[in-house]
């Protein structure tokens, strides 16, 4: 019976043993044959170029190719706009050339000054200060000194010590009066130095445009000469029988003239003095104003 017992338990622990190197030897197979399918379907996706990534996978590995970068900049994704973060986009910018054209120096054609801006910064203080509490009792004005009357006549001088700021300033000042008057009105210039030269007319002009334009084109044509003696320039002035002088001067003079115009002036036309850039003519001029019923004013423009 034991026998029997033990001889039967063998048989049962060899069935066992044999069902289990079955079962190995199969999912061994099983293993080998799965292994050679992954093998066969990689090799066969990686040469027909059908196995790259999905495009999710690259996501979750933050790498993007610079398309993708440059799309997901500009439009980001539903769940991006629904986010409750702001996220920082950046567009990217297409550069062009520009081409700038340059002119050269000697071809610019500066626009007309006004006066104060043709001063320079270190005169443009005083000459301001020079202007405040201008006259403004008449319908005429040059350099703030206003005058009455239609008819005006511009004494200027143009003496060598004129040459360069000043010259230039108190022709920019007779354009920007001439311009400013009426065509109602008429006007007269005459420059001096020792001497005096006169616009190309016998009598005061209409302030029409084309007087305008042609006479002023002429007194931007003067140039600095000589020294300064104002009186024949004067007496010129008051033969046209004008309502009003303004008398311009940037040095002394013989006192002489102070008496000649006076004397000349047996009308009484009003006669308006500047002493420009130096106030060695004062005495003079400020007599001549004070003698003929006109205003002095010393404009410190290019002053030593």
């Amino acid at each position: 019976m034991q026998q029997a017992k033990k001889e039967s338990r063998i048989k049962f622990l060899t069935t066992q043993v044999e069902f289990s190197a079955i079962s190995w030897t199969i999912s061994v197979a099983v293993h080998l044959v799965l292994i050679a399918l992954l093998m066969f379907i990689t090799l066969y996706r990686h040469n027909t170029g059908s196995g790259n990534e999905p495009e999710s996978f690259e996501v979750q590995l933050g790498v993007q190719t610079p398309d993708q970068a440059v799309t997901a900049s500009i439009e980001p994704t539903e769940q991006q706009a629904n986010s409750s973060v702001v996220s920082t986009v950046v567009t990217p910018v297409v550069t062009e050339n520009i081409i700038v054209d340059t002119v050269d120096s000697t071809d610019v054609v500066l626009p007309v000054q006004s006066i104060e801006q043709a001063i320079s910064p270190a005169d443009s203080t005083s000459f301001a200060e020079s202007l405040a509490g201008s006259d403004t009792s008449g319908t005429a004005g040059f350099f703030g000194l206003t005058a009455g009357g239609t008819n005006f006549v511009y004494v200027i001088d143009r003496s060598g010590s004129m040459a360069g700021i000043r010259l230039s300033t108190a022709i920019d000042e007779l354009c920007r009066s001439v311009n400013s008057l009426s065509e109602n009105m008429t006007f007269y210039i005459i420059f001096y130095d020792s001497e005096f030269i006169t616009m190309d007319a016998s009598s005061l002009v209409s302030a029409s445009r084309s007087n305008k334009s042609r006479f002023l084109h002429w007194a931007q044509g003067i140039g600095p000469q000589g020294g300064t003696d104002p009186t024949e320039a004067m007496l010129k002035a008051l033969s046209l029988k004008p309502d009003s002088i303004w008398l311009l001067s940037d040095g002394q003079f013989d006192q002489t003239a102070v008496e000649t115009i006076k004397k000349a002036n047996k009308k009484g036309v009003q006669i308006h003095t500047l002493a420009f850039g130096s106030n060695e003519g004062e005495v003079q001029l400020r007599a001549i104003a004070t003698q003929n019923g006109g205003k002095y004013r010393f404009i410190p423009i290019g002053s030593n």
